[in-house]
């Protein structure tokens, strides 16, 4: 597979001449593909997510910078492709339970059966949409399945909290 036509759509990766992640001239990266840019292993496809975090890393790092007090013309250090992964892998580590936990919490305050029926709708819309949004190349069955399975354990706790069941 040739890679230069993805590095066309992600130019903020060149500097100066230079591939940033490498250090290495930009012609091997550059469009129509030089002889030498080739892989044999296909390119894993990237969450939603962490997609849009690499296309925009720039210029969240330079208006974090700017808050920060940074000089904007500081020389920048490049972040790699592994170590982003990394950070969003970090980031689903901590939202997951989160979630979970915040939703058990939430429901455990509403007194109401049916408004806890309510937010918990909400809440897996919102698991929905996060599962979309950080698992890459998740089916829709799977996005179905996850969410009927929050529905259940949902269910579960808030069947015996009716009147007077706290």
């Amino acid at each position: 597979m040739v890679l230069s036509k993805y590095f066309v759509s992600h130019s903020q990766l060149f500097d100066g001449g230079k591939f940033g992640p490498t250090g290495e001239d930009s012609v091997f990266y550059q469009h129509p593909p030089h002889p030498d840019t080739t892989t044999l292993k296909g390119m894993e496809r990237e969450d939603l997510l962490t997609t849009m975090f690499i296309n925009n890393a720039r210029a969240i790092f330079q208006k974090i910078g700017k808050m920060c007090g940074e000089d904007p013309e500081a020389p920048r250090q490049d972040i790699g492709l592994d170590t982003i992964h990394m950070m969003m892998n970090f980031f689903t580590c901590l939202y997951a339970p989160v979630l979970f936990t915040a939703s058990l919490a939430v429901l455990y305050t509403i007194t109401s059966t049916k408004i806890q029926i309510v937010v918990a709708g909400g809440l897996g819309m919102l698991l929905a949409l996060s599962v979309q949004s950080v698992v890459p190349g998740i089916k829709r069955g799977e996005v179905v399945a996850i969410t009927a399975a929050y529905f259940a354990i949902a269910g579960i706790f808030i069947g015996p909290n009716g009147p007077g069941g706290r």
